[in-house]
């Protein structure tokens, strides 16, 4: 299975990548800048979303897209 992500990086999106890991799922993160705590086994594309369509690269096999960027809950 392959799976592209957003917000990655954020509280629960760090922990969904390292499950879909942990079951061989392959894994295409999405988002401004590569976290130095991305495991290396996950693609990552840069992405404003702000600005740009994603690139076609990272959801061209994409068996499911989970989207979690967005402001944090607890401000």
């Amino acid at each position: 299975m392959n799976v592209t992500i957003t917000g990655a990086s954020g509280f629960l999106g760090q922990r969904v990548v390292q499950k879909l890991l942990e079951t061989d799922t392959a894994v295409h993160v999405l988002g401004r800048k590569r976290s130095d705590n991305l495991p290396a086994a996950v693609q990552f594309s840069e992405w404003n979303s702000s600005e740009t369509e994603p690139p076609t690269a990272s959801l061209a096999s994409a068996d499911a897209v989970i989207h979690l960027a967005g402001e944090p809950v607890a401000q």
